[in-house]
């Protein structure tokens, strides 16, 4: 499925992965927030309301861990 009707996620997965170990680390963090929406997201447009649990687990959860998550 693709994120939009020109788009492949898998290829935009390929794509991130080149970039991964060219960059800094701050950039990798960015990465993986693309990583975990492109995992996450739905493939298609929300037509209903989006529930609180839905909007923590699917929207602000792949965006935010990244950003708070510590390898050490």
């Amino acid at each position: 499925q693709g994120v939009n009707d020109k788009s492949n996620r898998f290829t935009l997965k390929k794509e991130l992965a080149k970039m991964y170990g060219k960059v800094t680390e701050d950039d990798e963090r960015i990465i993986d927030i693309y990583f975990n929406c492109l995992n996450k997201l739905p493939n298609f447009k929300k037509t209903e309301e989006i529930s609180e649990m839905e909007l923590t687990a699917n929207y602000l959860d792949p965006v935010l861990s990244p950003v708070f998550h510590s390898s050490e």
